[in-house]
């Protein structure tokens, strides 16, 4: 690769990013900017530069900008558009899976609100995508049927702030923080967590984390980590508020996404409150086995639950 400053030839992006800031002395924004402009769809504006591989593949610098393109462009393009993005995500990432309503609210793709105003439906995208071998992981199609039976919860004794229940019971979990007995018993869990913990897990507790997650996947378990604060929260978190500096709100869900495309048995949902994540803990035990199959941040946003 040739320096489009001085024409010096590189082996090595490495090489090529050293010479432009010792020789030429000017940043990589500034560099790119004006040697591979590339402008947002929406605005019309210079992409921002934030690394090389970011750089190359965004269309817009926000996505706000990408929604107001969306809702703008004739639908058949855009439709087209989110297909492909899919696409080269899958791609990327060597799997045949979409991600989750939770992850798209962290990508450049349309969460699945965002994709039912814009393909009419949820039904016709994934029908859209399995023509092109993607899968989904949660039916998108089905409702949710609630259990008006009140389960009997059944939390861990290492639980340290317990949320409070009608009818609870402490005993020792193989798994997780809570599950439920009696009729409603199913081999869900759900591990709760406030946002200081689900930082704490993501950033230095992360290899134990994934041994917990597999255990319970060896046990046949599945797991729900409901977060007691919001997802916005999350999205804007600082390394002020955290022992590591790498812990920002791009990390956390970074992680998220990671740990969803690693295993199965697993999905996380924000509960917005300490009140909340209580309603949702018993709404989660009163589906019962019908949880593997649902999208739960999605069912949260469509006030489904």
């Amino acid at each position: 690769m040739n320096c489009k400053e001085c024409g010096s030839e590189f082996l090595t992006e490495r090489g090529l990013h050293s010479h432009i800031a010792r020789t030429h002395k000017v940043l990589l924004e500034q560099y790119y900017h004006k040697h591979h402009p590339r402008f947002d769809w929406q605005t019309k504006e210079l992409i921002n530069f934030t690394d090389i591989e970011d750089y190359f593949q965004r269309d817009f610098n926000t996505k706000d900008n990408f929604a107001k393109w969306c809702f703008k462009e004739d639908r058949d393009i855009v439709q087209k558009y989110i297909i492909k993005g899919f696409l080269k995500r899958a791609a990327k990432k060597e799997t045949n899976y979409i991600p989750s309503h939770l992850e798209l609210k962290t990508l450049f793709l349309p969460s699945f609100i965002g994709i039912k105003a814009l393909f009419g439906d949820v039904k016709s995208f994934i029908q859209a995508v399995k023509e092109e071998h993607l899968l989904s992981k949660y039916n998108y199609s089905l409702t949710p049927i609630f259990s008006d039976l009140t389960p009997e919860i059944m939390i861990d004794t290492r639980e340290q702030y317990p949320l409070s229940f009608k009818d609870s019971k402490i005993v020792k979990l193989s798994c997780g923080d809570y599950t439920t007995t009696g009729p409603l018993y199913s081999d869900v869990f759900v591990e709760r967590k406030s946002l200081n913990d689900l930082v704490g897990t993501l950033s230095s507790g992360i290899d134990r984390f994934k041994r917990e997650i597999k255990k319970a996947q060896d046990l046949g378990y599945y797991l729900v980590v409901v977060v007691e604060d919001k997802f916005c929260n999350a999205l804007s978190w600082s390394p002020e508020n955290s022992f590591s500096k790498f812990a920002n709100g791009k990390f956390i869900f970074y992680r998220i996404r990671e740990v969803c495309q690693e295993f199965d048995n697993v999905q996380f949902v924000f509960a917005n409150s300490r009140e909340e994540a209580k309603t949702m803990i018993t709404k989660i035990f009163q589906l019962k086995d019908q949880v593997k199959d649902l999208d739960l941040e999605y069912l949260k946003d469509t006030k489904q639950i």
